[in-house]
This record gives structure tokens, sequence and C-alpha cells, in this order.
């Protein structure tokens, strides 16, 4: 047993109050007047030794009561762990908030019992005790520490929120905090194994406390991702998308329904059977007619958990996909303006290599070099920095150029380079349905197809590892149109020109169309048509025509914010941290006008209800800094705090016993004067 207060035992020497009392008042002797003496002697010796007794009885008494009272102010108490956590406290509890505690215990919610477990904590501490208070939010006040009384309103204050943060990351915005000689850690959880990656401590300084919340597990459904097959959306053109559903209960879900929301009208899908863990995909087609921002909102039936059965999509669809072709002064791109022009889908415009317009490059979907005798340092520095922003180059070569003219660009680019320009005859004699450019493009077999035929063109000897594939080659294996990637950007490369003379390639519109048109909508990755919340997210624009200030906005139900900006050359690129708190579509406005609008879905990482047990957590995670606690430790948390940071303290029962004490001599005193 120990003393918090020590002190108090010296008031131990009052039991000399009652000694003192028993030696002088009951000893001293008392006047009887009695009219006949002759029973005097036999009196004496009875009352004598009742009266030693009771007074030796009473003065017990008196000193138990006085040792007991003296004692409960001392305040004793028995240590449970080796060492009880004396002086100033700090603790930091952090309580889950996050959509998986919305499910139900007993028909109550992990949340609203989380808080409850959480105001115990903070009621178990004394009044000179800090509190931090945290939650998935991570808000700039929860990182600073609270007293009792705002500890309490602040844990009322937590609702369910979207953001999910990895454990080590709330471990560690604890351990920022807390400086204290006694750092005491309480972490409130359904532990979900997706998210739980407790780093293991053995410092003593930190005292972590697990408290788990177990639900029963409920079914789930989540449609995961959507996304589009087609890199750039166009007009006239259906869009595909892929949805893809997961089931992530142990037990089949069958007709789980699907439909799709859009211009206000919902177009039902069908239905999905799904077995245990597994995945089911969807394929959706979008008619496009009309230009401008489309939204869609793909929705399954499923309960009770329902944050992920919704998944908002948006995309752009440009009134004109433009394309640029740079011509020296001595050729012309008839042809490809009038392959352009078959289409009113695109623009098609031309520029002079003595005019170039750099600064405009950003708003093409294709650069064409168009038999320009050479490729200068300047201009393929530019179409480089094109290239890694996404855009698309075609070098058509000039027969009248060297190869050097061109090999300055693509070692630039890191693609190898072209040799001699060879004048033989060649014929293409295979074509790569399965790139981009030709996949879907001619039904069935190509057999009846006439291929071109060149009487000239150059040698190729491609860099090992650029990542260069042919797209269509001659029948001796070199290429007559090969692709490579750039960055995020794709450089396309003929080997022979255009000129009639030489290829007739112009003449054979069933490849020379469609081929001009699927290099303009190729991509090497697909527009961003859904942002996921929790995560870092980058939107990027082109930079507009302003006045001396950009100012972007981002606007949903809830309010607006302003995302951050970053400029990068003819681009900025908005991040929106954690400010997106609810999914749904949001309007991007720049200075006030309409430019997008982006669509945010809720995290998925907590689709799949799987947590640890305690069992389970304590094999994984306990050790002597990290405690996992019992259920029964849970119920009674207040009490169990109490006798792990205090030791079990028995002042109560002290003082009790004092009363009865004192109760007892009362009852000697009358009772035995009545008898």
């Amino acid at each position: 047993m120990q003393f918090l207060y020590t002190s108090f035992l010296l008031a131990a020497a009052a039991i000399a109050i009652p000694i003192l009392i028993h030696l002088f008042y009951f000893r001293r002797f008392k006047k009887v007047m009695f009219s006949n003496v002759r029973f005097l002697k036999e009196i004496k010796e009875e009352t004598s030794s009742r009266s030693k007794l009771k007074n030796l009885l009473i003065l017990a008494m008196r000193i138990l009561a006085i040792l007991c009272l003296v004692t409960a102010f001392a305040m004793p108490f028995f240590p449970v762990d080796q060492q009880v956590r004396q002086g100033s406290k700090e603790v930091s509890i952090y309580v889950d908030n996050s959509f998986s505690m919305q499910a139900e215990a007993d028909n109550v919610k992990l949340l609203d019992l989380a808080k409850s477990k959480a105001s115990s904590i903070v009621n178990a501490y004394g009044d000179n005790t800090k509190f931090q208070i945290l939650s998935n939010d991570l808000h700039g006040k929860q990182m600073r520490l609270l007293s009792k009384n705002d500890a309490l309103v602040y844990i009322e204050e937590i609702q369910s929120s979207a953001p999910v943060q990895p454990l080590s990351v709330i471990v560690n915005r604890q351990k920022q905090i807390l400086n204290g000689d006694n750092r005491i850690i309480y972490l409130i959880s359904d532990f979900q194994k997706n998210v739980t990656d407790l780093p293991v401590t053995q410092d003593s300084l930190w005292d972590i406390n697990l408290i788990p919340l177990q639900a029963s597990l409920e079914k789930n459904v989540a449609i995961d991702s959507v996304w589009m097959i087609e890199p750039i959306p166009v007009i006239g053109k259906p869009v595909t998308l892929v949805a893809q559903y997961s089931n992530y209960s142990d037990e089949a879900v069958n007709a789980i329904k699907t439909s799709i929301w859009k211009d206000k009208q919902e177009k039902p899908l069908g239905v999905k059977d799904l077995q245990p863990r597994s995945k089911a995909f969807d394929t959706i087609t979008l008619p496009i007619n009309t230009a401008g921002i489309h939204e869609a909102e793909i929705r399954i039936t499923d309960y009770p958990i329902q944050f992920d059965d919704r998944y908002y999509i948006s995309f752009k669809v440009e009134e004109k996909i433009q394309v640029l072709a740079l011509n020296d002064g001595s050729n012309n791109s008839r042809y490809l303006e009038a392959a352009f022009g078959s289409s009113q889908s695109f623009q098609f415009e031309q520029q002079n290599t003595a005019q170039i317009q750099y600064s405009g490059f950003s708003k093409y979907q294709l650069i064409i070099c168009n038999e320009l005798s050479q490729i200068t340092s300047g201009l393929g520095t530019e179409l480089k920095n094109y290239m890694a922003e996404g855009g698309k180059v075609l070098i058509i070569p000039n027969s009248k150029s060297n190869a050097a003219d061109y090999n300055g660009f693509l070692q630039l680019v890191g693609v190898g380079q072209l040799t001699n320009w060879a004048n033989e005859k060649a014929e293409v004699s295979s074509i790569n349905k399965t790139s981009f450019i030709f996949n879907e493009v001619f039904e069935g077999k190509t057999d009846n197809i006439k291929l071109p035929s060149v009487t000239g063109y150059f040698g190729t000897n491609w860099r090992q590892g650029s990542g260069i594939g042919s797209i269509m080659a001659f029948r001796n294996g070199k290429d007559f149109l090969a692709q490579a990637p750039v960055e995020e950007g794709i450089l396309f490369l003929l080997t022979s020109p255009l000129n009639p003379e030489i290829s007739d390639l112009v003449q054979n519109a069933e490849i020379f169309v469609p081929m001009l048109f699927r290099m303009t909508i190729a991509g090497n990755r697909t527009e961003q048509i859904a942002f996921k919340m929790g995560v870092e997210n980058f939107l990027t624009v082109q930079n507009l025509p302003t006045s001396n200030e950009r100012t972007f906005e981002i606007k949903g139900q809830n309010g607006s914010f302003i995302p951050g900006q970053l400029t990068q050359g003819r681009k900025t690129v908005l991040s929106f941290r954690d400010q997106v708190r609810e999914a749904g579509h949001y309007d991007l406005l720049f200075n006030q006008s309409l430019i997008d609008r982006p669509a945010f879905n809720f995290n998925r990482k907590e689709s799949d209800q799987s947590a640890y047990t305690p069992s389970e957590l304590e094999e994984q995670f306990g050790n002597d800094h990290t405690k996992v606690l019992s259920q029964a430790q849970i119920n009674d948390i207040s009490n169990y705090i109490t006798a792990k940071d205090e030791g079990i303290h028995i002042w109560r029962w002290l003082l009790i016993a004092a009363l009865i004490f004192l109760g007892i001599e009362t009852i000697l005193i009358r009772m035995w004067r009545n008898s």
C-alpha cells in the first residue's frame, strides 16, 4: 500500500486524545449516596470488571475511528502497474469518426459509443489534466491542448465525416502535441484492417491504449471506380464507361440494382449478382450529342452501408477538336486540310514556321510538322514541352531533307534517330490493329484493304527502351508509321512524306483519314472524370486571359473555397487538399465564370468492413507500452483508468470504517449505560 499525501499520517498522533480521556476521565472516582452498605463489596467487584471492558471497547473504537480518518486523508492506494503515474498528465484521445463508425452495436452507433467512452476517459482524470481531442478531420484546432471542460464540449461536437486517416498518421499527430512527463494516448476505433498500421512503440514515455469497438459485420457492395475508355470524347460518338462493383462480404449478394443518373433522368442498367469477395464490371454507353460539361452519377441499391453506393463523374466535350499544321513556305497541307475538313468535329489551322505562336500550343490536340525542311532546336524544345503536358506531335518528313535535320529533335525526346533516305520501293504489309490508331477501325479482316506503298523512305534506328511501337510496317520489316510515348504525350512518325509522287497514302482514304482522326484523340491516359476524397488531388487547367489576378473558386452545396494554385508554363495546377467534404459535383469558377464541374467521390478505403478483433490487435500490436483493453475494462473505463493511473484507492472504505467504529462507540455508550 502507498499514500498520495503521507504528511497527513502525522495526524495519527491524535489517538493520544482518547487515550488521555480514558486515563483521566474514566478512572475518576464518583461519590454515590447509598443508605445501606451491606452489598457494596459485591457491587464494586461486579461493576468494576464490566466498566473496564466497556471503557476498553470504547477506547478501541475511538482509536480505530481516528486512525481510519487520518489514513483516509492520506489517500492510500494499492498500485496496479509497477509504477503509478504521479504529477501532471497530458492525454490525447482519438475518436474515429469515419463512415465505418456508422455501424451499430446493440442498436447504438459506434460513433456515439466512441464519444461516450471518450467523455468517460476525460471525466476519469483530474481538473489539472490537459487533453487533446483528435478525429479524422485533423483540423488545426485539434493540435492544441484543452482543459477538461473544453475537451468534453469538443467531444460532443464530433460528427461523422468522409476523411479516413491511417492510424500511423493519427499517432504521429498525437506524439507531436504531447510533451509532458506523463503522455497517455487513447485510440477509440473499430480498427479496420485497411487503415490500422500502428507503429511499434518501445518508448516508455508513451502509454498507448487501444479501445476496440466491434459491430456486427454488415454486407456491403460498393462502386469502386468508373473510368472512360475513350481518351477524348467527341461530339456524335458515344463514350464508353466501365463501372467496377465489389462485394466486400463473405456471403453472395444477389439482385443488386444498378442505374445511371444523367440529364435529370435515371436510367436502369440492370441487376448484378456477386459472389463472396468478388468483383463485377458493367459497360455503360452514353450518347454525346452536345458540347460542354457532361455529368453523370452511377448508383446501386445497397443497405445499410451506403456512402459508397454512388459514383459521380464529369467530363468536357469540346465544340471543336483543334489541330495545327506547321508548314515551310515551300510546302502545303492541302491533303491534311481536306481530311480534317471532312468532319465538323475538327478545327484545322496552319502556321508558317517563320511565324509560329508557341504560346498557343497548349490549345491544340495535335501538332503536325508537315514536311519541314528541319526541326530547329527552339521548335524542338517547345514541342518537347508540349508533349510533356500531354500533347501529340506527328512528324511528316521532307524527302529533300537530311536525317540529321530531324535527329536533333528525336534525340532530344529520347526515341532514337532516322537513318539515310532510301530510294527504293516498299509496300506496307501489316497494320497493328491492337494500337489505338487502328483499333476497331476496320470491320473483319484487312485482306481486302489496299495498303500504302512508297518509292522512298527514311530508315530508323530506335533507342532501346524508348517504348517505340510500330503501327504500319513494310514487308522488309522497316517502319512506315511508328509511335513513342514522350512523358505525358505521344510522338507519331511517318518515314515517308505525303507527296503523291512518293507515297500513295493520301489516296487511300480508308486508312489516311481514320489515322489522322485517331491520332488527334489518342492519349497516353484518359481524361480524369472523377477525384477521390481523402488524397491529394490536382486539376490542371489551361491558363486563361486575365487582367491582374487569376481567381479560381470551387463552389458546392455547402459553400465555397479557394483552391491552391501553381502556374506551370501554359497551365495552372489546382490543388484541393482536404477542403472537399461531401461527394458530388462542384462548380469550378474563374473570375465568377463557370469553366468546369469536377466530380468528387468518398474514399473507398472503408468499403471493406473487415476489422481486427481484440485478440488480433493484442497479437499484432500489443506490448508493454501498447495495451488492448478488454471488454470488461471498456465497459468500466473510468474505474480502469483510475486504477491504472492512480492505483486502487481505499479511502472511501476507510471513511465507511470510521463511521462504523463511531457508530459502535455510540451503541456501547448508550446500551451499556442502560444495562
